[in-house]
């Protein structure tokens, strides 16, 4: 509940952004890879939202930054840390900015805040847990490009992945890892 109150301060409070309220039942896929639950909806077909992208997409184009708490569901395996069927998602999206670099400001920010915001809420209980990731206020999150994360981390392990299309959970651990040893953050 903490985590997502501070969620929800930043993105009105520093980001100025505005909450919407995305439909949980669509009448067709809202993305395209992801398989999607099928549902009876008093007799018509639909499914069951995967993203509320579409709407955030929409939104952007009337409040320039949005942001939602949106429950997402996805008709596949959960065999992996990386596969869920049902989660919650901390949506937000932002246009008309100068660079790229304003999204990933705006993204380092609220992960910040919403540490912090945890560690004086919650100092008992993430000592009862043996501590949280590390995102000290004062330490930038280490920026690289997809190859060059593939490139450092064969340079740490040996394991060549650097033709793969995506950052393997070892990769993304190793890169953690690394950051946090380099720069004292778990975020890369």
């Amino acid at each position: 509940a903490e985590l997502v109150h501070a969620y929800r301060l930043f993105m009105h409070d520093q980001a100025r952004a505005v909450e919407y309220f995305a439909p949980n039942i669509l009448g067709a896929s809202s993305e395209g890879g992801a398989e999607f639950f099928n549902v009876d909806y008093f007799g018509y077909p639909a499914t069951l939202a995967q993203s509320s992208q579409l709407y955030k997409q929409i939104m952007v184009g009337v409040n320039e930054r949005v942001f939602a708490l949106m429950p997402f569901f996805r008709a596949e395996p959960s065999h992996t840390p990386r596969h869920l069927s049902e989660g919650k998602q901390f949506e937000f999206e932002m246009g008309f900015f100068e660079d790229w670099r304003e999204v990933m400001d705006l993204q380092e920010a609220c992960l910040k805040f919403m540490l912090s915001y945890l560690h004086e809420k919650c100092g008992e209980e993430i000592e009862q847990l043996g501590g949280i990731v590390a995102a000290p206020e004062d330490v930038p999150f280490p920026r690289i490009t997809f190859q060059e994360a593939q490139e450092l981390f064969f340079q740490l392990t040996g394991i060549d992945e650097r033709q793969e299309p995506d950052l393997s959970p070892r990769a993304e651990r190793e890169l953690c890892k690394y950051a946090f040893e380099k720069y004292g953050t778990d975020f890369i």
